[in-house]
């Protein structure tokens, strides 16, 4: 179990299995940060996932999936949340921000 926590230590978005014609959910918007706290606003019944990048030039690593709308940060970098529907559709990123 050790080897699969390690191959495994970050957590990941379900893909979408619907149909296509379904909407996303609207992304997120007002992402900022203030004194290491990464917050934004999201539709109520969505969940938001939250993405850390070391370097725009990159593929960002999933942080974690909440019904926060506010995260505690640490890392510098760059940050962008999306939002899943119930069914796991995700929507465009916010803007990112970035911890400096």
């Amino acid at each position: 179990t050790d080897k699969l926590a390690t191959l495994y230590k970050n957590p990941s978005v379900i893909p979408f299995l619907g149909r296509e014609v379904a909407e996303p959910p609207a992304k997120p918007t007002s992402p900022k940060i203030e004194n290491n706290r990464l917050r934004w606003e999201k539709s109520a019944g969505n969940r938001s996932v939250v993405y850390y990048f070391a370097d725009k030039k990159y593929e960002g690593v999933v942080l974690t999936i909440t019904d926060d709308t506010s995260l505690t940060i640490s890392k510098k970098g760059f940050y962008c949340v999306t939002t899943l529907n119930s069914d796991n559709k995700e929507s465009e990123p916010s803007e990112m921000v970035e911890l400096k």
